[in-house]
């Protein structure tokens, strides 16, 4: 059942599909909640660059506590889930939904990014976080306004990250700052894939990136190599 959950985000990320359901099509399901499935982050965690977009893309992958009270990690998850939407005030949504299109991630991450080489102004090993860009969304603020509270999006926002594969319009808030002025309670319920783009370009020539992620009781970190032309 796991390979199919995911399975699904991932044909969302390389689609390039923006999403806005504003009324039910075949295939929706009546749901209380509008969260569908909660990530609870691990090891599977990736970062990879996509080149066509220049995004260092953040995958947050690992255990899914479904509405649909799936076995997990050998763990039934719908007594966990129902007790998750409870804390989270997710329970009166009643409304269609697509099965198994909105997800959130629990874990609540600080992100810092250091190049193993100079980056323009920025010497080896030193924070980047002022000069990229976070991009991503979540539903908290529209779940705790009692599913009120959208987002507006503009023309230019839908213009610019309609490109992404994963920003999901109805229901979800974007967030988008540098990652310096990023704060815990912007990553409350992340959307599962979010984003990382510079705001400025180096000089030509390969770079290794160390992207580390750190919640209260968690540290990833993941490498990537970028050549820049």
């Amino acid at each position: 059942m796991r390979r199919i959950i995911n399975f699904f985000p991932f044909l969302l990320i390389f689609s390039g599909c923006f999403f806005e359901q504003k009324e039910p099509i075949d295939g929706t399901e009546f749901s209380k909640n509008f969260i569908q499935v909660y990530i609870v982050v691990d090891d599977m965690m990736q970062c990879f660059y996509d080149k066509s977009l220049n995004t260092i893309n953040i995958f947050f992958d690992g255990e899914m506590v479904s509405q649909r009270g799936n076995t997990n990690y050998g763990n039934p998850t719908e007594e966990r889930f129902n007790a998750l939407s409870n804390y989270y005030e997710d329970i009166t949504f009643n409304r269609k939904l697509v099965p198994y299109i909105n997800y959130a991630v629990l874990d609540q991450f600080s992100i810092n990014v250091t190049c193993d080489r100079d980056f323009n102004n920025y010497p080896a090993k030193t924070s980047l976080n002022e000069i990229i860009e976070f991009i991503g969304s979540s539903p908290y603020k529209f779940i705790k306004s009692g599913y009120n509270l959208k987002y507006d999006w503009s023309e230019t926002e839908i213009e610019k990250y309609g490109k992404l594969g994963r920003i999901q319009k109805y229901g979800y808030h974007l967030v988008n700052k540098k990652m310096s002025e990023i704060t815990i309670s912007d990553m409350i319920l992340l959307n599962q894939v979010a984003y990382l783009t510079f705001t400025e370009k180096p000089v030509s020539g390969e770079y290794t990136f160390t992207i580390t992620l750190k919640s209260e009781d968690k540290e990833f970190v993941r490498n990537i190599n970028i050549t820049f032309e």
